[in-house]
């Protein structure tokens, strides 16, 4: 650490030093490519591409078209061009030299390293910037910077653009020294090329440092033909990414709707953490498993971390402070326009009317810049750099600092350097402990998962493979790949619901619906047909994804919903089972969590082609939405004709038969999850919870034909929070919503939202009209985590409280006023689960005289003159037991109810008068009407119909097969399982007579997730019994009792753990379960054949009101579609039922009310013909040719119109044209491309994807260009014939024009950072630029006023930022709190108006009325002009910056 001073020293010794500085940046390279190869060796980490680790020729050659028909039904391919350079050839290389994957990882984060370390510090010495041990440091603490070792583990390729952006500026430094022009703007283009093309927002954060390093030459003329000239050529080297990013966002659908929004990017950039650089609001999210990026989090709250970073930045702001520094406004500059950028958005405590503006623009316009965070390098390269300076002016001063003084500078100069060592290295612990793999890397793909693709690439043809369950980020158990494995594996097509598929939002729907049925469990009739119609061949089961870190459906549950579905085929398997829990003893999910086969596909049993060609008079127009497919389709109503939803419906009005469907419902849609992401239908006035650019997956005209919730009886009910709200913890459950409370079922309940302060909520009813209320009666619910204690209810002007411990509140009031708002408060609550969410529930509101009900409106029917099919479903619902491979395992938190609660309620308007046959399905409730039908079948089947009455003390589950009978059924696989919390639990058998007992067998499945069994007592008539049970499960009663009745007492504590695989819940520890009771001496139980068809009365199925008619129903099915509430038919039955339907043209209300064993899930109204519909057929459409972006098909004439579809995504840039003719393009099935063929064409159809011409046109020209300007970069420069004219600017008039630009957009940065505040810092900065002498309002001394002057300019930046961290460190809502963001707001503006202010003589004021001022008692020192340097600017030392540097008595 010593000041090297050049002079007229020999070359060999200037040649001696130069090699000793790049040893010793060699020698650091070699340290930072250790680091990176500490990073969890062996393992690939999920970077950036899986493709880039497993396939990255396959990647690299897919990024050649625009259009990948492979992916998700045809997709654009996302910025995938952007890796043709740099980082897909540099993984291209590693593989083909045979490197293993995570090797090549390696090597590319060590390039990384050494890019930025290498960049820096060559940065500073071309400025002039520092010494060479200040310059690495500066180097070593940029490669480290916060930013790079939190982007490293997560998204390389989003780190690399900063690693590269002090390279951007190294060639255009010259310039000020009159280096070519043509060199200079050629190499840094050439650097902005190298910086890849993947995100043109990380890309574009290296632009601005240039453009004001542009902006500072002289002559204007200079400056004007430089900044032309550089941004030609950058345009010009980058023209290969920017044609096709052009091209993708002209095509591309709107998923930036769809991903975060600005309150989330913009919630942690407040003023200190953007300058300490931990503003990538990612590192601040967690799942219960630990953090996202485990790095970035440590960076972001961890408390020596936080201080680490905060110096660094503190002493950055020191060098920056010193007048001394070469281009320090330059840099200043370049730090407050990075600050602004960065906070840009943010809202705190500290008063910004811009930042909601802001906001605004990020979610709009601006939205591809929302990620504010990756225009840190604007913040940290001139930190950076004021570090180097700072380090070197200490250095410096310890050198040629006089002997009585040298103990105390060199003391001050190990301090500073120590402490700038010190706290990069603190920072880089992270990496220093191996800490920047974010979790799940992969040692290798599984070798099952290749068998699987090779398979289905033998066996797909020209279908497409359907990967289930959809994962937001898939995490499997044996790693994590971020993107979909299915991606470099998979030749054929395939499809998967993933975190935003780069598709339309109707495709989307389609695969939100098809997620939805398997989430259910309960499968559904119409799946393969949909699956079918959608081009999928074949569905991709797969059990080893880790479905609690993933937070996606469970997968059990998806299996057994295809295994129910009809038309889909288990054809085939790979790897071991994998799932369930890590120990014997260990129950997950308890029990639902069990092992399967890893990979299992199933073959759809319907004909698939990838085009097709119907008559448009076959074609039926849908209102609703895509998901509404599945229902028609479910209900028999969807023929293999193609669809067309009303809103895409072409111009001519309809040409076939119209489906009217309650899909396309209004709702709020969490983006961020797939599993519980979804309100409940809200009204057309309803606001939406969260602020955001879209709510919903809808296509452009999908707002106004949506299915919109209406009330009755009430205008509007909301609350303080609720279980339905999509940004709830843990997911939205509509079941919970506001409304739950009026419906008039105590069974649904409106809950606040978990966490939520349940001594704050309240819930708010609006009358439609006013009304007096003179009582308000109140039921909770029970099954929340808290029970309310007191409560007020407050009508208009009147208000009573009640203080009471129940579960029923009455509230007598006044009602002499007349009012329409009623409001119910919870003050105060008692915690009936201490260890819960703390929710507070309201079963049920009553006011006398409001009746209330809740439909849903349908959209209006398009003009048509034929009657339409009318569909409607219920919301699904999911039961806690799911049976799995013939065994039936159950997870209370697997439950979730319906928005419609048990009724089925529509208005939906007919566009033509017709007569209608009803169809309807329903789906067995849990409830003991359900189990004493079941328990009566078993009963049925005993002989003499003899069996024993079996009640419990508690339920674990609902369902039927945990009811208590189920330890009589004669079925060993359901059982019986008291409550969780119930601490005495017993069963109950009584029967009509007494009899003599000896003895009791208890059995139960050993893969029960249980308690086992091992000590009863049995109460009877003569007394009780207890014992231990033996092996054999016995218990021997002796002496023998004689009773009518048993109480069998359960003695065993719960012991048997289970954890939560989502880690939403604590470990708990699971009850006993009993399979069968068998009384010896005595019979077993005889099992009931479970599909024997059940014969139930009439009004055992729900009941139809529609039109004036009541229709009755009778249930169709057998014991086993009762006991595992699988879906059933139900027929009309009744003298009084009608079996016609006559409904008018016009408005209709369509309720259908459940019965004591089922609720209804879907309605059909099917208009009668009087002659049967002609099945459609399709036209023969013969495949010539079929390739990524061009396909070729012959069609034969038919004299009508038709349809031709093709089984991808929809997209403008496709088009079709025959005999020269293009085609009307038509969106099919809300999300096909699809075509209208006139009559009488025939011939062969060309179907091309335009926009693929132009984006390679754009890639070959690009890469021609960008070797031009390589060229250009290095050929050398011609030597002038002689010495340049150049015309004399004046130098002030020089200075001044230079400083212009960077003062303006410093204080536009500060305006738009800080509001008023910047704008009061730009006031005062042009106060202190005004020419002349400042004048001191006051007797002073001048030489003490500089001082003062110098010392305030000086520190006062780094004092403030000091005070900032500490206030930080010690709030707890850092990032919003006033103190610290004013601080650093301040000391940014003192840095700016240091930088601002003129140097100027300070005199004193006149002492008398009219009195001279005093002259001037430090003149300005002229600036002398520095000449072109000759020699490599590498070589810089500090003894040639001149007059950048200060003496030794300026350092204090």
């Amino acid at each position: 650490m010593r000041a090297e001073v050049t002079n007229g020293a020999d070359p060999g010794s200037s040649r001696t030093r130069r090699t000793a500085r790049r040893f010793r940046h060699l020698t650091i390279c070699i340290a930072l490519t250790a680091l990176a190869f500490q990073q969890a060796p062996g393992l690939v980490v999920p970077d950036t591409k899986v493709d880039l680790n497993v396939n990255p020729a396959g990647w690299l050659l897919r990024s050649l078209h625009l259009w990948d028909p492979t992916g998700t039904f045809g997709q654009l391919q996302n910025q995938a061009y952007g890796y043709l350079w740099p980082m897909g050839p540099f993984f291209l290389l590693g593989s083909e030299l045979g490197l293993a994957p995570w090797v090549v990882q390696r090597l590319w984060w060590a390039l990384l390293f050494c890019v930025a370390y290498l960049g820096a510090a060559r940065l500073a010495g071309r400025l002039g910037i520092g010494t060479p041990a200040g310059r690495m440091i500066a180097g070593v603490a940029f490669a480290l910077s916060p930013r790079i070792l939190t982007q490293l583990g997560w998204s390389s390729v989003e780190a690399w653009p900063s690693a590269v952006a002090p390279w951007v500026l190294i060639p255009l430094v010259g310039l000020a020294r009159g280096t070519s022009l043509r060199r200079a703007v050629a190499g840094s283009a050439v650097a902005v090329a190298c910086a890849g093309g993947v995100n043109a927002t990380a890309v574009l954060a290296v632009v601005p440092l240039a453009m004001l390093w542009l902006a500072t030459l002289h002559p204007v003329r200079r400056r004007v033909t430089a900044v032309a000239a550089w941004c030609g050529a950058v345009a010009l080297a980058t023209t290969w990414w920017l044609v096709p990013l052009l091209i993708l966002g002209r095509y591309s659908p709107p998923f930036l709707d769809y991903i975060e929004t600005a309150r989330n990017t913009t919630s942690v950039t407040d003023a200190v953490t953007t300058l300490r650089g931990a503003s990538y609001w990612v590192a601040y999210l967690g799942t219960p498993f630990g953090p996202t990026i485990p790095a970035g989090a440590r960076l972001a709250n961890e408390p020596l971390l936080v201080a680490a970073t905060l110096a660094v930045a503190a002493l950055g702001v020191l060098g920056l402070s010193r007048r001394g520094m070469p281009h320090r406004r330059f840099l200043i500059t370049g730090l407050v326009l990075g600050a602004a950028l960065v906070g840009l958005g943010h809202v705190g405590d500290l008063p910004n009317i811009l930042a909601g503006p802001q906001q605004e623009f990020l979610d709009g316009a601006g939205a591809p810049l929302r990620n504010v965070h990756k225009f840190d390098v604007l913040l940290r390269l001139p930190l950076a750099l004021g570090v180097a300076h700072l380090v070197g002016l200490v250095v410096r001063a310890a050198r040629v600092a006089p002997d009585r003084r040298r103990p105390r500078a060199v003391a001050r100069a190990w301090l500073t350097a120590g402490a700038a060592m010190a706290a990069v290295a603190a920072i880089a612990t992270p990496a220093l402990a191996g800490g920047l793999a974010t979790p799940g890397s992969v040692k290798e793909v599984p070798g099952y998962w290749h068998e699987a693709a090779s398979w289905l690439d033998a066996n797909t043809g020209r279908g497409r493979v359907l990967v289930v369950p959809g994962a937001r980020f898939p995490s499997y158990d044996w790693g994590s790949t971020t993107d979909e494995i299915t991606q470099p594996l998979l030749d054929s097509r395939w499809a998967v619901r993933n975190a935003i598929p780069f598709t339309p939002p109707a495709t989307i729907r389609l695969l939100d619906a098809i997620e939805s049925t398997l989430a259910t469990g309960s499968g559904s009739t119409g799946l393969a047909d949909l699956l079918a119609r959608s081009g999928i061949s074949h569905v991709l089961f797969r059990a080893d994804l880790d479905h609690g870190r993933s937070d996606t459906a469970r997968p059990a549950v998806v299996r057994q919903a295809l295994e129910r579905s009809p038309g889909l085929t288990r054809v085939a398997g790979f790897g071991p089972r994998r799932g369930g829990p890590s120990t014997p003893d260990e129950f997950r999910d308890q029990g639902l969590d069990v092992p399967l086969r890893a990979l299992e596909v199933y073959r759809v049993d319907r004909r698939v082609e990838p085009v097709v060609a119907y008559d448009r008079a076959d074609v039926t127009t849908v209102v609703g939405g895509p998901e509404s497919l599945l229902d028609v389709a479910a209900a028999g109503q969807l023929g293999t004709a193609p669809t067309v939803l009303a809103g895409d419906a072409p111009p001519g009005g309809v040409a076939g038969p119209v489906t009217l469907t309650d899909g396309l419902r209004r709702r709020d849609v969490s983006f961020g999850r797939l599993r519980d992401n979804v309100s409940q239908t809200l009204t057309a006035d309803d606001t939406f919870e969260v602020s955001a650019p879209a709510h919903d997956y809808l296509p452009e005209w999908g707002a106004g034909r949506s299915t919109v919730a209406r009330y009755e009886g009430i205008s509007t009910i909301r609350a303080s929070t609720a279980g339905s709200q999509v940004d709830a913890p843990g997911g939205a459950r509509p079941e919970h919503q506001p409304y739950a409370a009026m419906d008039g079922d105590p069974a649904t309940s409106w809950q606040s939202a978990p966490h939520s302060p349940s001594d704050r909520q309240w819930i708010e009813v609006r009358l439609a009209n006013p009304t007096r209320v003179t009582r308000v009666d109140v039921r909770f619910d029970l099954k929340a985590d808290s029970l309310p204690t007191t409560v007020t209810v407050t009508a208009g002007f009147e208000s009573r409280t009640v203080e009471q411990f129940s579960d029923h509140m009455v509230f007598e009031l006044p009602g002499v006023h007349a009012t329409r708002e009623v409001r119910i408060s919870v003050d105060a609550a008692f915690a009936l689960r201490p260890l819960g969410t703390g929710t507070v529930g309201i079963a049920e509101i009553g006011i006398p005289g409001i009746r209330t009900s809740r439909t849903l409106q349908l959209p209006a029917v398009p003009a048509t003159d034929r009657p339409s099919v009318v569909v409607v479903s219920a919301a699904p619902t999911t039961p806690a037991c799911f049976t799995v491979d013939g065994r039936p395992r159950c997870s209370t938190d697997a439950i979730r109810g319906s928005e419609d609660g048990r009724t089925i309620d529509r208005t939906l308007t007919l566009p033509t008068d017709a007569v209608y046959t009803a169809k309807l399905w329903a789906r067995p409730t849990p409830g003991p009407a359900l189990d004493a039908v079941l328990d009566k079948l078993v009963a049925d089947a005993q002989t003499l119909r003899l069996a024993p009455e079996i009640s419990a003390s508690s339920r674990a589950v609902p369902d039927p097969t945990g009811r208590a009978g189920a330890v009589r059924d004669g079925d060993p696989t359901t059982s019986w399982s008291p409550a969780v919390n119930d601490e005495a639990p017993i069963l109950r058998l009584k029967w009509l007579r007494p009899q003599v007992i000896r003895g009791i067998r208890f059995s139960v499945d050993p893969a029960a997730a249980a308690t086992r069994l091992g000590s009863v007592r049995v109460v009877g008539d003569d007394g009780f019994r207890s014992s231990l049970l033996g092996d054999d499960g016995l218990l021997t009663l002796n002496p023998p009792m004689r009773t009518d009745e048993v109480t069998i007492q359960f003695l065993d504590k719960p012991s048997a753990p289970s954890v939560d695989p989502y880690g939403l819940r604590l470990p708990e520890s699971l009850p006993v379960a009993i399979g069968e009771v068998t009384v010896v001496p005595g019979a077993p139980t005889v099992r009931p054949r479970p599909d024997a068809p059940l014969k139930l009365a009439c009004g055992s199925g729900p009941t139809l009101k529609v039109g004036g008619a009541r229709v009755k129903t009778t249930l169709r099915g057998t014991l086993r579609d009762l006991l595992e509430l699988r879906e059933m038919r139900a027929t009309p039955c009744g003298r009084d039922t009608a079996r016609r339907l006559k409904l008018g043209r016009g408005e209709h209300r369509l309720r259908t009310t459940p019965s004591s064993l089922v609720s209804p899930t879907r309605v059909a109204l099917v208009p009668q013909r009087t002659t049967p519909a002609p099945k459609p057929t399709p036209s023969t459409v013969k495949i010539e040719s079929w390739a990524a972006t061009e396909r070729r098909v012959r069609v034969v004439e038919r004299p009508v119109d038709r349809v031709l579809a093709v089984r991808e995504n929809t997209n403008t840039g496709w088009q079709a044209v025959v005999g020269g003719r293009t085609l009307q393009p038509v969106v099919v099935d809300g999300w096909q491309q699809g075509w209208i063929l006139p009559a009488g064409t025939s011939g062969e159809v060309v179907l091309r994807f335009a926009p693929d011409t132009a984006y390679r046109a754009g890639l070959l020209l690009g890469g021609v260009l960008l070797v031009t300007v390589v060229l250009l970069a290095v050929l050398p420069a011609r030597r002038p014939a002689g010495p340049a004219s150049s015309t004399a600017v004046p130098h002030g008039r020089r200075r001044a024009t230079r400083s212009l630009p960077l003062l303006a957009v410093g204080a536009a940065a500060l305006v738009l950072s800080s509001g008023l505040i910047g704008s009061l810092l730009v006031a005062a900065g042009f106060l202190l630029a005004v020419p002349g002498p400042r004048r001191l309002p006051w007797l002073a001394n001048p030489g003490r006023a500089r001082r003062i002057s110098r010392a305030a300019e000086t520190w006062l930046p780094g004092a403030l930022v000091l005070l900032a961290g500490w206030s930080y460190g010690g709030s707890e809502q850092r990032h919003t709190d006033l103190l610290p963001q004013l601080a650093i707001t301040v000391a940014l503006g003192a840095l700016w108006l240091s930088a601002a202010a003129r140097r100027r003589p300070v005199s004193r004021a006149a002492r008398a009325s009219g009195a001279p001022p005093a002259p001037p008692t430090h003149p300005v020192e002229p600036v002398a002009s520095v000449p072109p340097r000759q020699r490599e600017p590498e070589t810089a030392t500090a003894g040639q910056v001149g007059m950048h540097d200060p003496s030794p008595s300026q350092v204090t």
